[in-house]
C-alpha cells in the first residue's frame, strides 16, 4: 500500500491481508505513481545567484595560504601588489656590456678639401650597471599614467689600437646618463593568455661623458674629449606577452640634441680652438631595443622577471666651423657616433 505524508512524501509498505477486512479492502485506493516535486522558493534561489559571491563574508574570510613542502614558510597567495591599488609601481636592475664607436671625417683647414679615409676612428667597450624605476596610477578599463626614472652608469678601460692620428694606449672614461619623463600605458586581451600592452614614453635626457683624454702621437693635444648633451626622447614599446614570456621591442627618437666639448688640457697651444668645431645635430635620430623577459611565477617570485635586453641607439652629429683635433686643424668634421648595449636584470612589479 501506499501513504503520504503531509501530501507530499510517499511511504510504501505491506500489510497483513487477515488484518482486513472485506470493507477497508474496498476502501484501499489503487496506488498511483506521482514523481516527489519539493516546493521550491525560486524568488530567493534568483537572489542568491544574483548575489554570489556574499561581500559580507569573502572580506572576513583569511587569506588562502599553501605549504610547498615541511622546510618551507607557508607563503600568502594574496599580491603583494593590492596594497598599493590603484597606484603600480616596477623597479629593474641590470648589467651587461657597452661599446662607442666614434668616426671622424673632416677637411684639411688650409685647402677646404676632404681628407681621404677617416680622419680619426676609435671603439671602446666596457662595463655597464642599469636601473630604472616606474610609478603609475592604474585607472581601470582604460590605461596606466605614471612617470618613468632611468639611469645608466658605464665604465670604459679599454686599450685603443695604433690610429694614424692616435697613440696605442689605454682609455679610462666614465658614460652617465640619466631619462625623466611621463608615458601611458594600456593593456588589450585577444586571447586567453595572450596580452597586447602598448606604452609611449616622452623622456628628458642628459648625458655625461668623461675621459682621460687619450693623447695624440706628439703627446701634445687630447684625442678625446669629455661632453655634455641634452635631449629629448620620444618611445614607443609594444610589449607582447603570452603566459610567462614576454618580448618588448621599442623605437625612438632624439629631438632638440644639444651637445658640448670640454678639453681640459692646460697650456696645449691654439688652446681657443682646442674643439672639433660648432657641434651641430640632425634630427631624428633614432634608437631601437628589444627586450625578452620570464615571469618567476613558478618558482614562488610572483610579481617578478628576469630578462635579457639588446638597444642600439644613434648619435651621429656635425660641426660647423674651424676646430683642433689630436693635434690638427679640423674643418666642417662629420661625426659618426653609436652605443650598443647588452644587458641581463631582474624585475619586480609592486
Amino acid at each position: 500500500m501506499e501513504y503520504k505524508i503531509e501530501g507530499d512524501f510517499p511511504v510504501q509498505g505491506w500489510i497483513p491481508i487477515q488484518a482486513l477486512s472485506l470493507n477497508t479492502l474496498a476502501q484501499v485506493a489503487a496506488p498511483k505513481t506521482q514523481p516527489y516535486a519539493p516546493k521550491l522558493d525560486e524568488e530567493k534561489i534568483q537572489t542568491h545567484i544574483e548575489n554570489f559571491p556574499d561581500k559580507a563574508l569573502t572580506d572576513k574570510a583569511p587569506a588562502a595560504t599553501f605549504e610547498k613542502n615541511n622546510d618551507r614558510p607557508q607563503l600568502a597567495v594574496k599580491s603583494i601588489a593590492r596594497n598599493f591599488y590603484p597606484w603600480k609601481f616596477e623597479f629593474q636592475a641590470g648589467f651587461g656590456y657597452s661599446n662607442w664607436d666614434e668616426t671622424y671625417k673632416t677637411k684639411n683647414a688650409n685647402t677646404g678639401q676632404s681628407y681621404a679615409g677617416n680622419f680619426l676612428k676609435y671603439s671602446m667597450s666596457g662595463m655597464a650597471l642599469g636601473t630604472q624605476a616606474n610609478a603609475a596610477y592604474d585607472f581601470p578599463e582604460l590605461f596606466w599614467l605614471g612617470a618613468q626614472l632611468r639611469y645608466k652608469f658605464v665604465y670604459f678601460s679599454d686599450s685603443i689600437g695604433s690610429n694614424t692620428n692616435i697613440n696605442s694606449g689605454n682609455v679610462q672614461a666614465q658614460m652617465h646618463e640619466v631619462f625623466l619623463g611621463p608615458f601611458i600605458r594600456q593593456s588589450y586581451t585577444f586571447k586567453e593568455n595572450f596580452i597586447f600592452e602598448p606604452e609611449l614614453r616622452l623622456l628628458g635626457a642628459t648625458q655625461f661623458f668623461v675621459s682621460n683624454q687619450l693623447a695624440s702621437r706628439t703627446q701634445s693635444q687630447p684625442v678625446i674629449f669629455s661632453f655634455m648633451s641634452y635631449f629629448i626622447k620620444t618611445e614607443f614599446s609594444p610589449k607582447l606577452k603570452y603566459r610567462l614570456y614576454s618580448l618588448t621591442p621599442s623605437i625612438g627618437m632624439l629631438f632638440f640634441y644639444n651637445f658640448s666639448e670640454s678639453p681640459t688640457t692646460s697650456g696645449a697651444t691654439d688652446a681657443q680652438s682646442l674643439r672639433t668645431g660648432s657641434p651641430t645635430v640632425s634630427q631624428f635620430l633614432l634608437s631601437y631595443a628589444a627586450t625578452f623577459s620570464y615571469a618567476l611565477e613558478k618558482l614562488d617570485f610572483p610579481n617578478s622577471e628576469v630578462y635579457v635586453s639588446y638597444a642600439y641607439t644613434d648619435y651621429s652629429r656635425t660641426y660647423s666651423g674651424a676646430g683642433n683635433r689630436a693635434g690638427i686643424k679640423t674643418l666642417d668634421a662629420e661625426n659618426k657616433t653609436s652605443s650598443t648595449d647588452i644587458s641581463l636584470g631582474f624585475k619586480q612589479n609592486f
